[in-house]
């Protein structure tokens, strides 16, 4: 073990303590600095994604009113064509009621016609 350890102490046993607390400091330093840049790049990184999302949301949003409007529309056609039908369906029931009260009136006019050419009871 101290042979591994040899050269870092000969390297200590040169320097200054200005010198050894410098090197002590980076030492620590630069994992610190590069597990700070890691952390800020994801945090960036996060961030980017976040706002395509938002503006997704935002599209969404918009395409969800679109979609709700075309349903609105298509339901109000719906219910245009049924009342067209249903205005259908009700003027040949009034015609069909109109002809058949027409009918019924040509009748007795016909029966009255008749009934007055008839002998007059006295």
């Amino acid at each position: 073990m101290s042979i591994i350890l040899r050269p870092a102490t000969n390297l200590m046993n040169k320097l200054t303590y200005l010198q050894k607390f410098i090197l002590i400091s980076l030492i620590c330093l630069v994992p610190l600095l590069t597990l700070a840049y890691m952390q800020l790049n994801t945090l960036h990184k996060a961030k980017l994604v976040t706002e395509k999302e938002l503006n997704g949301l935002i599209e969404l949003r918009h395409t969800l009113s679109l979609v709700s409007l075309s349903a609105e529309r298509r339901d109000l056609m719906l219910v245009r064509g049924m009342s067209l039908v249903l205005t259908k369906a009700l003027e040949n029931v009034f015609n069909k009621t109109k002809l058949t009260i027409f009918n019924c009136s040509t009748l007795l006019k016909k029966r009255l016609k008749v009934m007055n050419t008839q002998a007059p009871y006295r």
